[in-house]
C-alpha cells in the first residue's frame, strides 16, 4: 500500500508539472505574438508617414513648376506687347484672354497682375467702391442700398443650432435618454488590470510552485476597502455594499428569551 500511495503522489506532481509547463509555454508564445503585432503597427505607421511626406514633397514640386511655366508665360507675352504696335498689342492681348490656360492661373502669380492691368490705348475703368458699415464690404453705388437692407436683417437674426442627435434619435428609444441630456455626460471608463501585471504575478506563482513555497496573496491596486468589514472590492460594488454594510453593523442584537 505505501508503494501504491507513493506511485499516486508521484503521478499527480508529474501531471502538475506538465500543466506548469504547458501553461507557460502557452504564456511565451502570447507575449511573441503580442510583440509581432506591435512590431507591425509601428513598420506600417512609418511607411504611412514616409508615404505622406513624398506626397507633399511632390505637390510642392508640382506647383513651383506651375507657377514657374506661368510667369515664363507672362513675362514673354510683356515683352512681345512692348515690341508691337497698338493695334497688335490689342489683337495679341485678346487672343490670350480667350485662352484657356488664363483660368487656371493661380492668384498672386505674374499671369494674374498682368492681366489686372488695362490695354494699350484704353484708360483704366474708374469704379467707386463703398464700405458696408454692416460686414465692411465694398459695393457700387447703386448697388450699396439694396445690399444694406439685407445685411442688417441677416446681422440681427440669430440662427438657431441644428440638433444632428436629436434628429436620429426622434422616434427610437433613444429619444428619451437624449431629451435628459444624459448623452452629454462623459462616462468614466472602468478600470482593468494591465496584461503586465497578470504576467508578473503568473511568473510569481510558477517561481513558488517549482520552490515548494506558497504564493503570496495578489492584490489589485484598483480595489476599495469597506472601512467597516475591511474587505476589498471595485469601484462599483464597493459603492453598493459600503452603505448596506454600515446600516448591518448599526442594528442592536435581538435578545431572545426562552420560556420557562
Amino acid at each position: 500500500q505505501r508503494r501504491v500511495r507513493e506511485a499516486v503522489v508521484s503521478t499527480q506532481s508529474t501531471g502538475k508539472e506538465e500543466e506548469l509547463r504547458r501553461k507557460i509555454a502557452e504564456e511565451e508564445e502570447r507575449l511573441e505574438q503580442l510583440q509581432r503585432q506591435e512590431e507591425q503597427e509601428r513598420v506600417a505607421a512609418q511607411r504611412k508617414r514616409l508615404e505622406e511626406q513624398k506626397r507633399k514633397r511632390l505637390e510642392e514640386t508640382q506647383k513651383k513648376m506651375f507657377k514657374k511655366q506661368v510667369d515664363d508665360s507672362a513675362k514673354k507675352r510683356a515683352a512681345k506687347m512692348r515690341h508691337q504696335g497698338p493695334e497688335e498689342a490689342v489683337q495679341a492681348a485678346g487672343t490670350t484672354l480667350s485662352a484657356p490656360a488664363t483660368s487656371t492661373a493661380p492668384a498672386g502669380s505674374g499671369g494674374a497682375d498682368f492681366y489686372s492691368q488695362p490695354l494699350p490705348g484704353e484708360d483704366a475703368p474708374q469704379i467707386s467702391l463703398i464700405p458696408c458699415s454692416v460686414c465692411g464690404r465694398k459695393f457700387g453705388e447703386d448697388r450699396l442700398a439694396k445690399h444694406m437692407n439685407i445685411c442688417n436683417k441677416t446681422a440681427n437674426k440669430q440662427r438657431k443650432v441644428f440638433d444632428t442627435t436629436k434628429q436620429r434619435a426622434e422616434g427610437t428609444d433613444y429619444a428619451s435618454y437624449v431629451a435628459k441630456g444624459l448623452h452629454l455626460q462623459e462616462h468614466a471608463k472602468p478600470k482593468t488590470r494591465g496584461w503586465k501585471q497578470a504576467h508578473n504575478e503568473f511568473q510569481q506563482i510558477v517561481k513558488c510552485a517549482r520552490t515548494g513555497v506558497a504564493a503570496p496573496p495578489t492584490e489589485n491596486p484598483d480595489y476599495v476597502t469597506c472601512p467597516t468589514c475591511n474587505r476589498k472590492f471595485n469601484e462599483t460594488a464597493g459603492k453598493r455594499h459600503m452603505p448596506v454594510c454600515k446600516e448591518r453593523n448599526s442594528r442592536k442584537p435581538i435578545r431572545v428569551t426562552r420560556r420557562k
